[in-house]
C-alpha cells in the first residue's frame, strides 16, 4: 500500500513535483516539468505555487524558488533535511487518513458519526471505504459493518505500519509515555544482557500503544489463525519465554495491558522486526537456528542450501560471524513472512529495487534469488505480494552478495599489458566494468608466478612468468570482438565450475 494513494490529487502532484526537482539535481526548466508529469499549465501553476508556500511554512530545510522571467525552477535542500514532515503534512490533511485514525479510536462505528467526524456526506463516506478496502486488501483486511474484519494480529499490524512509515519519528517518540510499555522494555534489555536501539524501542512502544488500544475499544477474537498453530511448538522457545515472563511482570501494573494473546502478539513483533539485537547469545541455544517455528527453519535452510550449492561453499570456508548474523537476519525476514501480510511504503518500491539491481547486481545471483523466492513461496503456502517479493528478493540478493567473497568458485583474472603498469590497470578496470555484474570473477594485475583461470595481455612475449587455464591475447580492447570473445571465455568456465545437477 502506498501511502501516496490517500492523498488528493493537488497533494500528490505536489510531492511529486519536489520529487521530480530531486532526481534532477534540485533545477529544472518549467517546460521539462510540465512534459514529464504530464500537467496542464494551469494544474502547474497552482500547485508550483502551493508547495512552494507549503514548504516555506514548514522550514524543514526544503526551499522552492520559481523563476517565469528565465523558466526555471530551483529547490534548496539542506543537508540534514528528511523529508518525513513534507509527507505528513500532506497526509494529515487526507480525507482517507483522516478517516482510516478514526477507525483505529472507534473500531465500533456508525455511518453517520463518522460523517460528522470527517465533514462529509455519507454517500461520500462510502465511496472513501469502498476505495480505502482496495488499499488495505494487501493485509487480509477490511472494513464491513460498522468495523475492521480480519485477524486481530492483521488489523494491528496495519496500525502499525500505518503509523511507523506515516509519523515522523520525532512525533512518535514525543508520545511515548507509557510506564508499562518502558517496564516491559526495560525487563526485556536486562533479561537479555541487551541495550536496544532508540528505534528498537520506539517500535516496541507503537506496537504496545496499538495492542492497548485495541483492548481498550473492543473483545478480542479468540479466533486466529496464528494463535491455533502457536502452541504447538512455541512454547518452549527461549525468547517466548522471556517475552511472556516481561509482559507478565508489566502487567501487574497496568491492568489494561492484560489479554491472553498479548504475550503472543509481543513474541511475533519481536520475532519478526529486529527488535532483539542479532548478538544475543541465549537465541542460539536451542537448536542452530534461532526458532523453533519448522517453516521458518525451512525457509531458511532453503535459502542456505540454494547459495552454498551454488557457490561451492563448506561450512568451514565460512566466517562464524557471518553465519551467526545470518541466522539472526533470515529467520527475522522470514518470521514477518509467516506471520504478517502486507507493507506501507511513501515511496515507489519498484523504483528502488531497479536502482539497486541496475547498480549491484550481478546477473546470476538475481536469477539464484528469484528461484529461492519461487520455491519459498511454495514453502509458506501462500501467494507472496508483489512489494513483499521484491524485498525479500534485495534481502537475498544482499545475502548472496556477502557469502559469495567465502567462494572457492570465482573465475580468477590475470591481466598483463606489455605497455606499462598504469595500462594493466586500465585493462583490469574494463574487465571488471563489462563482466562484473555478469559472471562471477576476481580479476587482478597478473603477478609473477600465480596461477589464473584466465590470462589476459596483449603480448605473448611473458607467458611464461605466469600459470593459466586459457589464455586471451587482446587487441588493447580497441574492438568489440574482445570484448564478445572473452564473454565466450568466461561463459566456458561459468559452466564448467557450476556443480553438478543431483
Amino acid at each position: 500500500m502506498n501511502l501516496l494513494n490517500l492523498l488528493d490529487k493537488n497533494s500528490r502532484i505536489q510531492i511529486s513535483m519536489v520529487h521530480f526537482l530531486l532526481d534532477y539535481n534540485a533545477k529544472t526548466s518549467t517546460t521539462t516539468m510540465i512534459e514529464e508529469l504530464a500537467l496542464t499549465r494551469f494544474l502547474f501553476e497552482t500547485n508550483i505555487e502551493e508547495v512552494g508556500s507549503t514548504l516555506e511554512q514548514l522550514n524543514i530545510g526544503l526551499s522552492l524558488t520559481y523563476d517565469k522571467i528565465h523558466n526555471s525552477i530551483t529547490l534548496q535542500k539542506d543537508n540534514h533535511t528528511s523529508l518525513d514532515k513534507f509527507y505528513y503534512y500532506y497526509l494529515n490533511r487526507s480525507v482517507d487518513y483522516q478517516i482510516l485514525i478514526y477507525l483505529y479510536q472507534h473500531p465500533s462505528y456508525s455511518i453517520v458519526d463518522l460523517s460528522h467526524s470527517v465533514s462529509l456526506s455519507e454517500a461520500a463516506i462510502y465511496r472513501h471505504l469502498k476505495k480505502l478496502n482496495k488499499e488495505i486488501k494487501e493485509f487480509d483486511i477490511q472494513i464491513r459493518k460498522g468495523t475492521i474484519i480480519g485477524d486481530e494480529l492483521q488489523i494491528c499490524y496495519f496500525f502499525y505500519q500505518l503509523f511507523w512509515v506515516g509519523v515522523p519519528l520525532d512525533e512518535l517518540e514525543g508520545k511515548t509515555n507509557d510506564v508499562s510499555a518502558m517496564r516491559f522494555a526495560d525487563y526485556l534489555e536486562k533479561k537479555l544482557k541487551q541495550t536496544f536501539t532508540r528505534e528498537a524501542k520506539l517500535k516496541l512502544y507503537l506496537w504496545i500503544r496499538i495492542l492497548k488500544t485495541r483492548i481498550l475499544k473492543q473483545s478480542l477474537n479468540d479466533s486466529s489463525p496464528i494463535l491455533e498453530t502457536f502452541f504447538d511448538y512455541q512454547t518452549e522457545d527461549s525468547i517466548y519465554q522471556i517475552v511472556r515472563d516481561a509482559y507478565f511482570f508489566s502487567l501487574s501494573h497496568s491492568a489494561v495491558f492484560g489479554s491472553p494473546h498479548n504475550a503472543i502478539y509481543l513474541y511475533l513483533f519481536i520475532s519478526s522486526m529486529s527488535i532483539v539485537p542479532p548478538d544475543v547469545a541465549m537465541i542460539l541455544e536451542d537448536g542452530y537456528w534461532p526458532t523453533s517455528n519448522p517453516k521458518i527453519i525451512a525457509l531458511n535452510e532453503l535459502v542456505v542450501s540454494k547459495v552454498k550449492s551454488d557457490y561451492q561453499l563448506g561450512q568451514e570456508k565460512i566466517d562464524e560471524t557471518f553465519i551467526a548474523n545470518w541466522k539472526y537476519y533470515l529467520t527475522q525476514i522470514h518470521g514477518s513472512l509467516l506471520y504478517f501480510r502486507g507493507s506501507i511504503t511513501f515511496l515507489e518500491e519498484k523504483i528502488i529495487s531497479e536502482r539497486l539491481l541496475k547498480a549491484t547486481t550481478f546477473i546470476p545471483n538475481f536469477e539464484l534469488a528469484n528461484q529461492i523466492v519461487d520455491e519459498g513461496e511454495i514453502l509458506v503456502e501462500k501467494a507472496l505480494l508483489d512489494t513483499t517479493k521484491q524485498l525479500v528478493t534485495r534481502i537475498y540478493l544482499y545475502f548472496i552478495n556477502q557469502i559469495k567473497r567465502f567462494s572457492t568458485n570465482q573465475i580468477t583474472i590475470g591481466v598483463h599489458s606489455s605497455d606499462d603498469y598504469l595500462y594493466s590497470n586500465i585493462m583490469v578496470e574494463m574487465v571488471k566494468t563489462e563482466f562484473e555484474n555478469h559472471f562471477f570473477i576476481t580479476c587482478e594485475i597478473a603477478e609473477f608466478g600465480k596461477s589464473y583461470d584466465i590470462l589476459v595481455t596483449n603480448s605473448t612475449i611473458s607467458l611464461c612468468d605466469f600459470g593459466y587455464t586459457d589464455l586471451y591475447i587482446t587487441n588493447n580492447f580497441k574492438t568489440n570482438k574482445d570484448v564478445s570473445s572473452l564473454r565466450e571465455l568466461l561463459a566456458k568456465h561459468s559452466q564448467k565450475n557450476k556443480p553438478l545437477e543431483e
